[in-house]
């Protein structure tokens, strides 16, 4: 594996949701950068056709593989349909499925044709469930048509200083003329994680929703990297024949936010874990961050319990250890669970053996021959004399001439 490591270059900087033109950033040169064996011995013998760490707080690419190669990339073209259509829709924004829409090939999800629903709905079926048809709906509602919105995603990338991305189909269904690039898909990643609307739905794994039928439906978040890594927050994954396995993923630990692309990998989840792996290793959370973390934690649980606000610790910025989580509430209810859980599980699993015991005798005993009782010894043999019944009769003319012959015994 040939592995690049970019770091001299301007390369395009993180774009906030709200600003119109692109900021470059130029990396540190005093900035931390992993090795070329570093990362060929956390990547094994499955490596990605093309890969890149970026952090997005300082702006700047930590490692990169083919980072401008364009490649198809599948569906994580559905990261720049939200960041293009979310400026031209709100969430409570109604969307008509059209025909179009409804018939669009391979969704996992079967929108109904002239059914309505939010933008809110409609962007968590494309990113939490990478429908195509709700790409498809999300286009024409923020463009018009399909042609529309492709230009108007086009001026997107344009002003974000992106130039190796082109949208043909919102989907990302293989199209002619539609690429990207493992850097480009980073910038794309970090501008949506800005968005307060769209990292909402990327990092949630279950959605529930009215459906046309007059029943409810469950979105499911299918990116399956939040199986691989506890603290992901997104963003997307994607599949094509010409593509391959794709995924956007992002991380925080400790207030700090990494971003990896993966390309083109038969295990690309596995790969992109080792490269978060690698870039925490290489830019570790600072004390600002696990104070930022601390603050944002701390109004959260202010938020959901409605509480009086609990005093963070001091941090000592000599000696930045750890962060150690605050008690949630609830502590009660989850020690009963854990005592009835200690008591129910060796019960269970006493149930659970005598079943098999006795499911194991039965099993023997139909395989078992059957038993043949034997005949007693000769010593409990008695022998009683032969006494045989001689039917009484009428001498008649009938009777034969000459008894038969018998042997008496």
């Amino acid at each position: 594996m040939r592995a690049a490591v970019v770091a001299a270059a301007l390369v395009a900087g993180l774009v906030p949701a709200a600003a119109a033109s692109a900021q470059t950033a130029t990396p540190s040169p005093d900035a931390a950068q992993p090795t070329a064996e570093h990362v060929r011995a956390a990547l094994g013998s499955a490596p990605p056709r093309a890969a890149l760490i970026y952090d997005p707080r300082e702006q700047r690419v930590i490692w990169g593989l083919r980072a401008d190669v364009r490649m198809p990339v599948a569906s994580l073209i559905k990261m720049v349909t939200a960041i293009a259509a979310a400026e031209r829709l709100q969430p409570g924004d109604e969307i008509t499925i059209s025909a179009r829409a409804a018939r669009t090939p391979h969704d996992r999800l079967q929108w109904r044709e002239g059914a309505t629903f939010t933008a809110n709905e409609v962007m968590h079926g494309m990113l939490m469930e990478s429908s195509n048809g709700a790409a498809v709906a999300i286009a024409e509602a923020a463009a018009g048509s399909v042609p529309a919105f492709a230009e108007l995603a086009g001026g997107k990338l344009a002003s974000m200083g992106l130039e190796d991305t082109a949208l043909v189909d919102p989907s990302g269904l293989d199209a002619s003329g539609q690429y990207s690039t493992v850097h480009d898909l980073a910038m794309v990643a970090a501008a949506l994680l800005e968005n307060e609307w769209l990292a909402s739905i990327v990092s949630t794994r279950s959605f529930e929703l009215p459906w046309p039928d007059g029943g409810r439906a469950t979105f499911g978040n299918i990116n399956h990297y939040f199986d691989r890594d506890p603290t992901a927050v997104g963003v997307k994954n994607g599949f094509t024949s010409a593509a391959g396995n794709t995924v956007a993923a992002a991380a925080t630990r400790q207030g700090r936010t990494h971003i990896v692309i993966a390309l083109n990998s038969a295990k690309v989840y596995d790969a992109a874990k080792r490269l978060m792996d690698v870039a925490f290793e290489v830019a570790p959370p600072t004390a600002e961050d696990r104070a930022r973390a601390a603050a944002e934690a701390n109004s959260l649980r202010i938020r959901e319990a409605g509480s009086t606000p609990v005093a963070a610790e001091a941090t000592d910025t000599r000696a930045a250890g750890p962060a150690v989580a605050a008690p949630e509430p609830g502590g009660a209810k989850g020690t009963l669970r854990l005592v009835l859980f200690a008591v129910f599980l060796p019960y269970a699993g006493f149930v659970f053996g005598q079943r098999r015991q006795q499911h194991r005798q039965a099993r023997r005993a139909r395989r078992r021959p059957a038993r043949t009782v034997a005949p007693p010894a000769e010593a409990e043999i008695f022998e009683y004399p032969l006494i045989e019944w001689i039917p009484a009769f009428e001498p008649s003319e009938e009777l034969p001439e000459r008894w038969p012959e018998r042997s008496w015994q």
